[in-house]
């Protein structure tokens, strides 16, 4: 059963941890959860990512796996792909 968090219900942004396949090129992010399935991040390394990757919405959190919906500035759009 999904659990319910409250940074599921918080739209101030939050700081999250972007897991790339080599990990020492991770990095911490700022973002807002506009949904149950998709995050808007604000970063400048936002030019940088691949297409899909891993994000810990939490320090103890899994990664889960998204995808880059659409990409604006320093801003984008990830989607939750689980």
């Amino acid at each position: 059963m999904y659990a319910k968090t409250a940074f599921e219900f918080d739209r101030r942004p939050t700081t999250v941890q972007i897991r790339l396949k080599d990990p020492s090129h991770g990095f911490g992010c700022h973002a807002i959860k506009i949904s149950r399935s998709s995050l808007l991040i604000m970063t400048d390394q936002v030019g940088h990512l691949p297409d899909a990757f891993l994000v810990a919405l939490h320090p103890d959190a899994e990664p889960r796996p998204c995808a880059v919906a659409w990409r604006r500035g320093s801003m984008a759009r990830l989607l939750m792909l689980d």
